[in-house]
């Protein structure tokens, strides 16, 4: 397709991202974060450049956008990253949010928003997945702005216009 590029090869360094608990990632937060480091990587290690940020965590598991709330600081952060799927367990995440991987969805704890939402989730039959994310240090002028979820749509259906390829 005309309007794909490859950006990321296997081994290509990306900075790994670590997701503190307790809460606080606002989305200036998450932003100045990755500011700091492209100032400080390059300025102390300039013998390691790096092309990117990355990230595996229950955290960015894009069920959460359609179970939890819009606004919160998790779906804020996901909406300015890449998403891809890797390899998980269908019940990621259970310990972050309770403290125990064996969570009985019928007598777990319910006391907080994201709790609530996950045990009816999953008491809907629905998993508990991670998910990896990238995020490009050539992208980051666009941070703020939800670039790579505004960006993708669009160059599908160009192509799907490009291949003369029309609903049925």
């Amino acid at each position: 397709l005309k309007t794909w590029r490859k950006v990321l090869s296997q081994g290509d360094p990306l900075l790994d991202v670590h997701i503190p608990a307790g809460g606080n990632m606002t989305p200036e937060n998450c932003r100045d974060t990755m500011e700091s480091a492209l100032e400080f990587f390059p300025r102390y290690f300039p013998e390691r450049p790096f092309v990117g940020f990355g990230c595996g965590s229950w955290i960015l598991n894009p069920q959460l956008a359609d179970i939890y709330s819009p606004t919160s600081n998790m779906i804020l952060w996901q909406r300015e990253l890449y998403l891809h799927p890797i390899p998980t367990s269908d019940r990621s995440g259970l310990y972050f949010i309770f403290g125990r991987d064996d969570v009985d969805p019928a007598t777990a704890p319910r006391d907080t928003s994201l709790r609530r939402a996950v045990l009816d989730h999953l008491a809907a039959g629905g998993r508990l997945i991670s998910e990896g994310m990238f995020f490009l240090t050539e992208d980051f002028k666009h941070y703020g702005t939800q670039y790579y979820l505004s960006q993708w749509p669009l160059k599908i259906l160009d192509s799907a216009t490009e291949l003369d390829i029309t609903e049925g």
